[in-house]
């Protein structure tokens, strides 16, 4: 899981936690992340940190749980973007694996569709909602593109990226190289999306789409983004009383 963010669009909740220890309906969302992980029966999680590792480590440290965790600091989460803690994570990451985002919290059910390797969960873009990357997918259900700086093409579905992906070790492998190849281009301020869309564009890897429509998912990059979470989790809970 990335980490390493300094979440500067949800403070002041982040001045003095990083952004996956945020409560979110009375527990921090990286409890959330751990509990969805257990159910599933995942064995293994590493987390990327940066800002505030500390604070990341002192949660692991005083909450038991099933699955071994490993956390692994960033030094330059401060100057990098995403793309260079995905990059640093391949120092650690040698097996098939599922990336994850650490201000996501979904369904646990989601991380089911993921298990088999190169995979890629979207969801039919709300723009009363969604923001940031897009995507198209081709005839046959795999990504097509990502749709990042330039507009959308016309009269096609567009879907927004989950950010959550599987990878086999041979896509994990040409995602690091390209992700390598733009750091040394002075690219370590862009985003690993970048790298996955040029990658699918050179024909060199293929990720198959998982639509997460019909699941939920949210992503919490702002305070609205917060109270909306805190909302709908707090009317399910009225709803199973």
């Amino acid at each position: 899981m990335l980490a390493a963010g300094m979440g500067q669009r949800l403070r002041p909740y982040t001045e003095h936690m990083p952004k996956c220890l945020v409560p979110v309906a009375g527990k921090p969302l990286l409890a959330h992340t751990i509990d969805a992980l257990e159910e599933a029966g995942f064995e293994r999680f590493i987390i990327i940190t940066g800002y505030k590792h500390e604070e990341v480590d002192r949660f692991i440290e005083d909450n038991t749980c099933s699955i071994q965790v490993n956390t692994i600091f960033n030094e330059k989460y401060h100057c990098t973007n995403n793309i260079y803690t995905l990059w640093f994570a391949g120092k650690f990451i040698h097996e098939p694996f599922v990336l994850l985002e650490s201000d996501l919290i979904y369904d646990p059910k989601a991380l089911d569709k993921l298990r088999l390797p190169d995979r890629i969960a979207l969801s039919l873009f709300n723009p009363e909602v969604h923001n940031g990357t897009r995507a198209t997918i081709c005839d046959e259900g795999c990504l097509k593109t990502l749709i990042t700086n330039e507009s959308p093409p016309a009269h096609v579905r567009i879907f927004k990226t989950v950010n959550m992906a599987s990878f086999s070790n041979t896509t994990w492998q040409e995602l690091l190289i390209e992700l390598n190849n733009c750091i040394e281009g002075d690219g370590a301020h862009s985003f690993y999306e970048e790298c996955i869309k040029s990658l699918i564009h050179k024909n060199k890897i293929k990720l198959q789409a998982i639509d997460f429509s019909e699941l939920w998912w949210d992503e919490i990059d702002s305070e609205e983004d917060l109270n909306r979470v805190n909302k709908y989790l707090e009317t399910q809970s009225v709803l199973s009383e």
